[in-house]
């Protein structure tokens, strides 16, 4: 699915339904503006109590230390709000020629070092030949990332997740197994409706993202829970040809 660049992301009818053309409920609004308000709340109170600190430090030898999480709090602040504004807009990829095997290493690598202690409940394994994909890779990462991050977050803790990719004639399977501690409903809907989250306090609007981003590279997600053996399955397949 293609969406339309011309449309704006504020004001029109469109930018408040669901994949499936289902309005947003004004419950789910009004939690998302309130857990937005309290998030805010809480970057701009950092930044004030930093501030009253440094106004009353002794000695002045340790302003540097105390502007420098100043400055850390004003990035995180910012960041979450490019965050969410980012989930809401249009998914417009830039096309590269990636190889499976580089972009596999490449995710590996990036989350490592970013989440070094939730990489260490992963395991990775790449099967099949060397397949060359037009993808976006910031795009594919960040779903990704969001995908796994899920997995981690909904397995129980200390439980192994593990990631892996398979190359085929025509694309790249992407598979992420979890541990399931529970029988998951409605699991087809996942991602289609905005604002919607089981996990407190989240916006709803991490996996709406992954599928914008999985359909604007006219790829396919499902989820598949497989209750013998207590395991939810994530997968993900893109394919060799352009949208």
């Amino acid at each position: 699915m293609r969406y339309d660049p011309v449309r704006t992301q504020i004001g029109s009818e469109a930018d408040t339904v669901s994949e499936t053309g289902e309005s947003i409920a004004v419950e789910r609004l009004e939690a998302f503006l309130r857990q937005l308000s309290h998030d805010v709340r809480n970057d701009l109170n950092a930044m004030d109590l930093l501030t009253s600190y440094v106004e009353d430090l002794q000695p002045l030898g340790s302003v540097r230390d105390a502007l420098a999480q100043l400055h850390d709090s004003v990035r995180y602040g910012s960041q979450r709000m490019q965050r969410l504004s980012r989930a809401m807009q249009v998914c417009e990829p830039e096309w590269i020629p990636y190889p499976s095997d580089l972009l596999f290493e490449d995710f590996r690598a990036r989350f490592k070092l970013d989440r070094p202690e939730s990489f260490a409940r992963t395991s990775w394994e790449r099967l099949g030949e060397r397949v060359v994909l037009p993808v976006d890779p910031v795009l594919v990462m960040e779903a990704l990332l969001e995908l796994l991050d899920n997995a981690l977050g909904f397995s129980p803790l200390g439980a192994l997740v593990r990631v892996s990719v398979e190359t085929q004639e025509d694309g790249a399977l992407w598979r992420i197994e979890q541990v399931a501690d529970k029988c998951y409903t409605d699991i087809s809907q996942w991602g289609r409706r905005p604002l919607e989250s089981t996990r407190s306090p989240r916006y709803g609007l991490g996996l709406y993202r992954v599928r914008r981003i999985v359909e604007a590279h006219n790829a396919n997600l499902n989820f598949f829970p497989h209750a013998d053996g207590g395991l939810l399955v994530t997968e993900v397949f893109f394919g060799r040809n352009l949208p």
